[in-house]
């Protein structure tokens, strides 16, 4: 999967990392269909951060749930 990366320099870059896997039973994957920006993104902006380097960045999404654990109750696939 693609994914935007924050350099140690402060810049993303777009590459492919591996899907992750899910973390526990009472989790869901869900594949982000449309990101925004927002203020705590912009801060982060070209500004050099050690410990954001190679992190995926963002928090403001629309998604599709792709996969559902086994222990959750409220959440399901939709047809």
């Amino acid at each position: 999967m693609k994914a935007a990366l924050k350099t140690a320099e402060g810049r993303f870059t777009i590459e492919e990392v591996e899907e992750p896997a899910m973390p526990a039973a009472d989790w869901v994957k869900a594949r982000v269909r449309m990101a925004g920006i927002c203020g705590t993104d912009l801060r982060h902006r070209e500004k050099p951060d050690q410990h954001l380097r190679c992190c995926i960045v963002g928090h403001e999404l629309a998604v599709e749930v792709v996969e559902v654990g086994p222990e959750v109750t409220r959440v399901r696939l939709v047809d």
